[in-house]
């Protein structure tokens, strides 16, 4: 080898190892982090917790919260972070953190305030992460009688995590049933008040086969559907598989518990709009609790003062006919289990916002499962 690529070589692995080293104590003397809670997708609602390779937090004055900066969002995001511990650091977004959204994370100066980080600096790495995209979550099927002939028809109910837009849905949607394409008539989408619920897209399927038995049935929603009041837009096929039920029998196929206004709620979904008529022959509920029902397109909805920590067991009694004649053919029984009312705080009436010298100076508030509450005035 040559004198001249003999130095060139030497001069190169010099390089390679002070750019080694330099790497290597900006490391050493950088805030990072090393852990966290959550990966790519967040929920629009959760806490995200980080934890450091240093301790740059407090040693007391922990779970504490304040409005300190330590993290950057982009997209930003308001809320207030607290210390766990010296290297844990915890942030509330005071807001859902925004649908179908992508975010970066990046530390802030704001980490290196205390005098034991004073030579340190914040790693320049992001963390990247998103809210959930746009997906189908579930799908219904059932049989009822068109409202214009009164011949049986199937209709079809995509349950997904967004409010979308009637008219992009239209064109995008396809449906089969055994492999073979069934005509869709768009009907309705319903988008929740709450914004937290699913929204709803229902179609009728006009020329869905009657036969005796179930047929496996394939949802597909094209690209190109954008979600209501974001810039997403899908990127790719969204598909669900179900079932299309027979019409000539009644079946239960789930059984949904959750809250509406701070009161225990059950959905009971049916194959078959059911008859109306007194619907408290439809069920039973033990131990006894008061309650109140209504027939849905696809089943019916119970209403009542439940028990967070109790569990219920429902039984659907062989009355449940169908408006094709059907009926369930025997009892069919589930336990129910309400878990923890989501928190809230909320005022009692939507017109006493405010005090007034003139008024008795007391303002309805409506408290659920909140521990502790600041009051400003």
């Amino acid at each position: 080898m040559s004198p001249y690529r003999l130095i060139t070589a030497s001069l190169l692995l010099a390089a390679v190892f002070a750019l080694t080293y330099c790497t290597r104590l900006t490391n050493l003397n950088s805030v990072a982090v090393v852990g966290r809670n959550f990966g790519d997708e967040v929920q629009r609602t959760q806490n995200l917790t980080f934890s450091f390779n240093k301790n740059v937090g407090p040693d007391t004055h922990l779970d504490e919260w304040d409005s300190t900066q330590y993290i950057r969002f982009k997209p930003a995001v308001r809320g207030k972070f607290k210390w766990a511990s010296p290297s844990e650091l915890v942030f509330s977004p005071a807001v859902a953190f925004d649908p179908a959204t992508d975010y970066r994370a990046e530390l802030t100066d704001e980490l290196l305030k205390r005098p034991s980080a004073k030579d340190l600096g914040v790693s320049g790495d992001d963390i990247a992460f998103h809210t959930p995209y746009l997906q189908v979550v579930s799908t219904e099927t059932w049989w009822t009688r068109a409202k214009e002939t009164g011949k049986p028809i199937a209709k079809l109910r995509l349950n997904i995590n967004y409010p979308v837009d009637q008219a992009e849905v239209s064109p995008k949607l396809s449906v089969s049933a055994s492999d073979k394409p069934l005509t869709t008539q768009l009907t309705q989408v319903s988008t929740p008040a709450d914004g937290n619920s699913l929204s709803g897209i229902t179609t009728t399927l006009p020329d869905a086969p009657a036969d005796a038995n179930a047929q496996p049935l394939t949802v597909k929603l094209d690209k190109g559907i954008k979600v209501l009041n974001t810039a997403y837009v899908s990127n790719g096929v969204l598909e669900q598989t179900g079932s299309l039920p027979t019409q000539k029998q009644v079946e239960v196929v789930d059984v949904q518990t959750g809250f509406e206004q701070n009161r225990g709620l059950v959905r009971v979904v049916t194959t078959q709009e059911l008859q109306p008529g007194t619907i408290d022959r439809y069920y039973s509920i033990q131990p006894a609790v008061e309650t109140t029902a209504e027939l849905t397109e696809n089943g019916f909805i119970i209403r009542g003062n439940f028990n967070e920590t109790d569990t219920y067991v429902l039984t659907l009694t062989d009355q449940i006919r169908g408006v094709l004649g059907a009926k369930l053919a025997e009892p069919v029984t589930r336990d129910l289990f309400f878990g923890k009312m989501p928190a809230s705080i909320q005022f009692a009436h939507k017109k006493g916002l405010y005090l007034s010298s003139k008024g008795a100076r007391n303002v309805g508030l409506t408290i659920v499962n909140v521990p502790k509450v600041q009051v400003k005035i």
